[in-house]
């Protein structure tokens, strides 16, 4: 109890600092805080940056808790404009991995024969072969980890939906095929995606690689919704156009409930803890969302005893948020 005092505590410490706010030997040394930092729990030690090496191989990937981001891309908001109506987080795809994260969003728009990160109109300034550069370079050095990777079309031109398939196919014989799970029937064990990216697929196709999640997606919907994938579902979240906080936090916290009620290994839970919410200007800004949510996060996960709490999606992840999630794991 006192080393997990101790790990919160100085999470707490690092993470509280806005990264705008650091010089570049502040960064430095917060980046290899978060990656060192570990926790003895049941004579083990759990490092966030490995923290899948030690769960058991026989686990189903639904029967546990999986820290996530939405928009993971998306560290810019637009040149001109307010903030935080585009950016959704402050960390890169490199630095999320090692605080934890396991399920990335990434959204795509063809450019230049390839796919360049978006979030609706906003050039990140991010091309995926980096997206999957960081991911290799990461499984490599933690083979004992597998990430979930939601690709989803981010534009609503159905004239390129074909384009957007076969950029897809040609990425899978590159890097990326390298490295993907290609089966897609039912869920596997650990053990079959060690070292391995699962891929969520969130635009027409009719690849045989990846899990289909496009046809079904009921846009903002209060409450959840289930998409059903030849032997498998995924039960989701995503109400997004916050009008009431607390109403947002109830939906996320009945999804939790949701998840760790279901013993069926044909199904994730997917939860989008994200959100937007209009100021009294109606501009709708990202982060008085994840302010009032994140924390309550953070408060469930400490005070819950479920293991099983599916996938928690979340924007401005940092290892304050993503710790009580990994830990719930080995409580």
């Amino acid at each position: 109890m006192k080393n997990l005092i101790t790990l919160i505590l100085g999470i707490s410490l690092v993470c509280s600092c806005n990264s705008n706010d650091l010089n570049n030997d502040e960064e430095l040394l917060v980046k290899n805080e978060l990656i060192n930092q570990s926790v003895e729990k049941n004579n083990i030690s759990i490092y966030l940056n490995n923290w899948m090496s030690n769960i058991t191989d026989s686990k189903n990937i639904t029967q546990i808790s999986i820290p996530g981001t939405h928009d993971s891309g998306a560290l810019h908001d637009p040149v001109i404009g307010p903030s935080y109506t585009a950016k959704t987080q402050n960390l890169t795809i490199k630095e999320q991995l090692n605080i934890g994260i396991r399920f990335l969003d990434i959204r795509c728009k063809v450019s230049d024969n390839g796919f360049a990160i978006y979030h609706g109109p906003i050039n990140q300034n991010l091309k995926f072969e980096n997206v999957v550069k960081s991911i290799k370079e990461f499984l490599q050095n933690n083979p004992s980890e597998f990430i979930l990777l939601s690709i989803k079309k981010e534009d609503l031109k159905k004239d390129n939906n074909n384009q957007f398939a076969k950029v897809f196919e040609e990425y899978l014989t590159g890097e990326l095929g390298s490295i993907v799970y290609k089966d897609n029937k039912i869920f596997p064990s650990i053990k079959e995606v060690r070292g391995k990216v699962i891929i969520i697929k969130r635009f027409s196709n009719t690849s045989k690689v990846g899990y289909n999640a496009n046809s079904g997606w009921v846009d903002n919907y209060k409450g959840d919704f289930t998409i059903y994938n030849n032997l498998s579902s995924f039960t989701i979240q995503d109400y997004y156009n916050v009008d009431n906080l607390s109403n947002k936090w109830e939906i996320v916290e009945n999804q939790f409930l949701n998840a760790s009620s279901s013993y069926s290994t044909s199904a994730m839970y997917l939860n989008f803890t994200s959100g937007i919410k209009k100021n009294i200007l109606y501009i709708p800004n990202i982060k008085t969302v994840s302010d009032y949510i994140n924390p309550k996060v953070k408060d469930y996960f400490n005070s819950s005893t479920k293991k099983n709490n599916g996938v928690c999606i979340m924007d401005f992840a940092n290892a304050n948020y993503t710790f009580p999630i990994i830990n719930s794991n080995f409580k």
